[in-house]
């Protein structure tokens, strides 16, 4: 193909040329959306790579590059909403890829989108169940989502991991919490007890110890 050969030898401008004639001849394919994406790229064209790539996800939506390629250019530029949005298109189509589940995990906590922690922590523990920042916030979120039972599970779970938590104090709060829930008060005590022994300043530590009084 004339547009590959001129792309090879790095004649940008006659492989642009050669590929938006195919899609105006109604030639249009994934192949050719990516390449007129790496053209944008190369120009600086943010815009334009964004267009082509999410034509690119049109022609083949089972294909993972382009939602982890726009993940990156909205995570770039501000635009978390859009990014997080992909990266969860990209984590179904690559169930196995941890990276970008502990990046949902960790941004949907940030925000308090619990239930996406769940899901995207869940699915994280199939491929690491001894990932530690993952563990705790599903705890976290289960309790969130009013499942007490679970979340005590999970931050018991946490408290075994080895190597040991950097930070055992939040599992101890979480288990706190997740007993103070279920009607357990002098259990929540004790676990409460056991986070003020490596955080006692810690701040939700000091507001759950006046609830429990």
């Amino acid at each position: 193909m004339q547009a590959e050969v001129a792309l090879g030898t790095g004649d940008a401008d006659e492989a642009k040329r050669l590929f938006t004639a195919m899609v105006a001849d109604g030639v249009d394919s994934y192949d050719l959306r990516t390449r007129l994406a790496q053209i944008a790229q190369g120009e600086g064209k943010l815009d334009e790579v964004i267009k082509q790539l999410c034509a690119a996800k049109r022609l083949d939506p089972e294909r993972s590059y382009p939602y982890q390629a726009l993940a990156q250019l909205y995570k770039r530029g501000g635009r978390q909403a859009e990014a997080l949005a992909e990266l969860e298109h990209f984590v179904f189509l690559e169930q196995m890829d941890l990276a970008p589940l502990r990046e949902l995990v960790s941004e949907y906590a940030k925000l308090g989108t619990w239930a996406k922690v769940r899901t995207y922590g869940e699915m994280a523990l199939y491929i690491s169940p001894a990932d530690a920042e993952v563990v705790l916030a599903l705890g976290r979120a289960y309790h969130e989502l009013g499942r007490p039972e679970q979340a005590l599970f999970t931050y018991d779970t946490a408290l075994l991991i080895r190597p040991s938590l950097r930070r055992p104090a939040l599992a101890h709060l979480g288990r706190a919490r997740a007993l103070a829930a279920l009607g357990k008060a002098r259990d929540a005590k004790a676990a409460l007890a056991a986070a003020m022994k490596t955080e006692p300043e810690n701040v939700d530590v000091l507001e759950l110890r006046k609830t429990l009084k």
